[in-house]
């Protein structure tokens, strides 16, 4: 091999390295671009349960939602976490009693609801959801960030009236609040 040959044949495989190190570094590159990242892959499932044993939100399987009246024609009432301590029946007049968390008052109600995450075919206008009542640095209403907030906070109960934004991470529910699509919550059927 002349010294020609070989300063080409150097000059190759060099290139031909920085292009294999380029492509290992670099998502994507010289990849097919329908593979998905390995972030997207491992990330965490909304359902994830906590350290708490809640979902995402930190609401307990016991938990459910109580209202002191029903949504009917407003645009939202209000709703705050309870533990049923009496079952509704006959002779209750068809009403439950509960323990509200957040003010450790008894109430008894027959608007009341075991909830779950909402997830994206829950995204359906006059669909009935949840949300805590906290708003983020945009005036969005967003998720708990932790078990105090979603428990001793007070939640709203409303029904999707515009689904033009999910794209944007929110939907507006009735009154024309927006709210951010994993503070969501529906009824658990």
């Amino acid at each position: 091999m002349t010294p020609r040959i070989a300063y080409r044949f150097s000059i190759l495989v060099f290139a031909a390295s920085l292009a294999l190190m380029a492509a290992g570094c670099m998502p994507r590159f010289l990849i097919n671009a329908a593979t998905p990242d390995v972030v997207v892959v491992s990330a965490p499932s909304a359902q994830q349960v906590t350290a708490t044993g809640g979902d995402a939100h930190f609401i307990l399987v016991d938990d459910y939602f109580v209202m002191e009246q029903a949504l009917a024609g407003q645009d939202f009432v209000f709703a705050a976490l309870g533990k049923m301590l009496t079952a509704p029946g006959p002779n209750t007049n068809n009403q439950a009693r509960f323990r509200r968390i957040l003010d450790n008052q008894e109430l008894w109600s027959t608007h009341y609801a075991k909830t779950r995450l909402a997830r994206t075919a829950d995204y359906i206008l006059n669909q009935t959801v949840w949300y805590p009542n906290y708003q983020d640095s945009f005036g969005n209403y967003r998720a708990p960030e932790s078990d105090t907030e979603a428990r001793s906070g007070w939640w709203m109960q409303a029904r999707i009236s515009d689904i033009s934004e999910l794209h944007k991470g929110w939907l507006t529910v009735t009154g024309g609040y927006r709210v951010n699509l994993n503070a969501l919550r529906v009824t658990a059927l």
